[in-house]
């Protein structure tokens, strides 16, 4: 069977999925150097957050997020310069990106279950007020949930801004923020978030959407995508109801 070739573009596409919420921006950070890991400021405590201001800084939350309840603030923004981004696998803290902005996101696989900045988003984990600016992502056989932000969302996404771009060839569920939001069993969140991203795909089964690939919660509010679960392939917000 000949592979289909699908290009799809999504401009502020979702005010919400899940249930509504208000975005709200935390004080500004300052920015010195500190004693905590890879030497970021604060404590990871909601009241002292670890104030992230470099790759570096960025890469040291794959070691740090495996008790919840740690608290990140971007102090900055954050230019990864379009070399290689291995997916955080798992975060189940808290980012707040403060309003700042990831620039050059590359990531490159064809292997890996989870993609984008972070793997999975944990129930439990949040990202909020946050951009990132001028992705790029490619993707081949063997490549699972496939987005920007985060592969799979069971945690909760708010006030997010996505623009780049997404090629794809074999891999299963794509989607410009999230690949899979929520599952049967645990809710995600995306809310007040939109994708500006570009998803050219090559493939003869691909789940994709301009926001979400899969969502498995209802949809509603302002510029949704309307009502949809476990919808896939037609390049909307989530597809195939």
């Amino acid at each position: 069977m000949k592979g289909w070739t699908a290009r799809i573009r999504r401009i502020a596409v979702v005010g919400l999925i899940g249930l509504m919420v208000s975005a709200a921006g935390w004080p500004q950070g300052t920015v010195r150097a500190g004693n905590g890991p890879a030497g970021m400021e604060g404590d990871g405590s909601q009241t002292n957050p670890y104030v992230v201001t470099n790759r570096d800084q960025l890469d040291a939350l794959r070691t740090m997020t495996t008790t919840p309840g740690t608290f990140f603030v971007l102090g900055q923004d954050i230019d990864l310069g379009g070399t290689e981004w291995e997916p955080i696998l798992s975060f189940g803290g808290h980012l707040d990106g403060q309003g700042h902005t990831i620039t050059g996101l590359k990531i490159t696989t064809t292997t890996a279950d989870t993609v984008g900045l972070i793997g999975t988003l944990d129930s439990g984990g949040e990202i909020s007020n946050l951009t990132l600016d001028n992705v790029q992502i490619t993707a081949g056989n063997g490549s699972f949930d496939v987005g920007t932000l985060v592969g799979n969302n069971l945690g909760a996404v708010r006030n997010a801004r996505v623009t780049g771009a997404l090629t794809v060839s074999g891999a299963n569920v794509v989607g410009g923020l999230a690949g899979w939001n929520g599952d049967g069993s645990q809710p995600g969140l995306i809310a007040d978030s939109s994708a500006s991203v570009d998803i050219t795909a090559a493939t003869t089964n691909a789940t994709i959407g301009g926001l979400v690939g899969v969502n498995w919660l209802v949809s509603s509010g302002p510029q949704s995508c309307g009502r949809s679960k476990f919808c896939r392939r037609n390049g909307g917000c989530a597809i195939r109801c």
